[in-house]
C-alpha cells in the first residue's frame, strides 16, 4: 500500500512485453505483497514492459522513465491510456521528471488520434506545464508547444480533437505571436477547418485574452459582454468582468466582495471568478489572499452548497504550486488546530498538487 501499510489489495493485471512487431502479453493474478511471474522466461528482452496493459489494474506500477518513446507506438488505445496515466502518476511520485514526462506528453499530442486518450495526454501535458514546471523551463517549451497545437489544428482531424487541442493551445497562448492568433480566432478574422466554437468558447476565448494582457482587452471584454444574447450568460459575464480586470485593485475588491453570503449566491459563477484571479500568470499579486480565502472556508461551508467547500478550495489556494503558497496551508493549520476534520480533508485534497510540487519543483532547481 501506498501509505506503507501492510494491505494488500488482490487483483489481476496483464503485462506487455512489447517487441519491435508484435506485443506478448501474460495475465497475473496478484494475491500476495510479492508475485513470482514465471510465464516470460524464455522469451527474448522486450523493447519495453508495460504493467496493466489493460488498463484493469489499479495502483502505481513500475516505468522506465529513460524509455517513453514506445507509449505512442503501442497499436491500441488502452495500453496507450493506461500508460500514459501511468507515467503521470510516476511524475506526481518523483520517479519520473517533469522534463521528460513532459517530452513523452508531448510526442503524445502530436499523434494521438484517439479522442478518449489524447484528452488524457492534453490535460497531464497541461499540468505538467503549469504546475511543475518553472518559468524558465515553460519559456523553453512554450513556442515549439504553441507551434505544435496550431499545425495540427489546420489537419484534417475530426471535430472532437480539434476541440481538445484547442482547448490546450488556447490556455497557453499568452505569447505575443500565439495571442495574435488567439485574438484573431475570437474575432473571426480566423476559421479553423472543422473546429466548432459556440459562444461559451468565444466567451472563454475573452477571458482568456484578458488574463493574457491583450492590448486589446478593454475593448474584447465589452465586445463580448454586448454579444452574449442569453440574459443568465450576461450576468455571469458581468459578475465575471472584476475577476478579468488588468487593474489589481479591482481584481482585490472582488475578492474582498465575496465576504458577503449575498455576493457568494451564484457559486458556480464564483468559482470561476476565482480561478481567473488565481490563474498562474496573476498569483504574484493575487497570493496575498491565500490566507483570506482559507479564513473564509469554514464560514463557506455553513453558508453555502454541501460542494462550495470543496470548489472554493480548488480556485484559491488549488490553484498554487509556490513554497509560498505551501507555508501559507502550514501556518494556517499551526493556528487552527481545532480545524473542521471534514474540511482539512478538502483542503488537503485541493492542495495535493501543492504539496508534490514541493519535493518536484525542488528537484528540478
Amino acid at each position: 500500500a501506498e501509505d506503507k501499510s501492510n494491505n494488500v489489495w488482490p487483483q489481476r493485471i496483464q503485462i506487455g512485453f512489447v517487441y519491435p512487431k508484435f506485443v506478448e502479453f501474460f495475465t497475473i493474478n496478484i494475491e500476495d505483497k510479492k508475485t513470482s511471474i514465471l510465464q516470460p522466461i524464455g522469451f527474448k528482452k522486450p523493447i519495453a514492459i508495460v504493467y496493466n496493459y489493460d488498463g484493469f489494474g489499479y495502483g502505481v506500477f513500475p516505468i522506465n522513465g529513460n524509455n517513453l518513446d514506445y507509449i505512442s507506438e503501442l497499436k491500441y488505445e488502452m495500453p496507450r491510456a493506461s500508460s500514459y496515466s501511468n507515467l503521470y502518476e510516476n511524475t506526481l511520485i518523483g520517479n519520473v521528471s517533469p522534463e521528460k514526462a513532459f517530452d513523452c506528453f508531448f510526442k503524445g499530442i502530436q499523434t494521438e488520434e484517439n479522442e478518449l486518450v489524447l484528452r488524457i495526454v492534453s490535460n497531464n501535458l497541461n499540468t505538467i506545464y503549469w504546475r511543475f514546471f518553472t518559468e524558465k523551463q515553460q519559456s523553453k517549451v512554450q513556442k515549439q508547444l504553441e507551434d505544435v497545437l496550431y499545425s495540427r489544428l489546420q489537419a484534417n482531424l475530426s471535430a472532437n480533437i480539434k476541440k481538445t487541442l484547442f482547448g490546450l493551445f488556447s490556455s497557453i497562448a499568452y505569447s505575443d505571436s500565439t495571442k495574435a492568433k488567439l485574438y484573431q480566432i475570437w474575432n473571426k478574422e480566423i476559421v479553423i477547418p472543422n473546429l466548432k466554437l459556440n459562444e461559451d468558447d468565444f466567451t472563454n476565448m475573452a477571458m482568456s485574452l484578458a488574463i493574457f494582457k491583450h492590448e486589446k482587452a478593454e475593448e474584447i471584454l465589452e465586445k463580448t459582454r454586448t454579444t452574449i444574447a442569453n440574459p443568465d450568460k450576461k450576468k455571469r459575464f458581468e459578475f465575471l468582468l472584476p475577476s478579468l480586470s488588468k487593474d489589481e485593485s479591482v481584481r482585490s475588491a472582488f475578492i474582498e466582495s465575496l465576504k458577503d453570503d449575498a455576493n457568494r449566491e451564484k457559486e458556480a459563477w464564483v468559482s470561476v471568478g476565482l480561478a481567473n484571479v488565481n490563474h498562474p500568470l496573476r498569483q504574484e499579486s493575487a497570493q496575498k489572499y491565500i490566507r483570506f480565502s482559507l479564513d473564509l472556508v469554514e464560514e463557506i461551508q455553513r453558508t453555502g452548497d454541501i460542494f462550495f467547500p470543496k470548489d472554493w478550495l480548488d480556485n484559491t489556494i488549488g490553484r498554487y504550486s509556490s513554497k509560498y503558497a505551501f507555508d501559507e496551508v502550514q501556518r494556517f493549520l499551526k493556528e487552527n488546530p481545532n480545524f473542521s476534520p471534514i474540511l482539512k480533508r478538502k483542503l488537503f485534497m485541493a492542495t495535493d498538487l501543492l504539496y508534490k510540487a514541493q519535493n518536484i519543483k525542488k528537484e528540478t532547481e
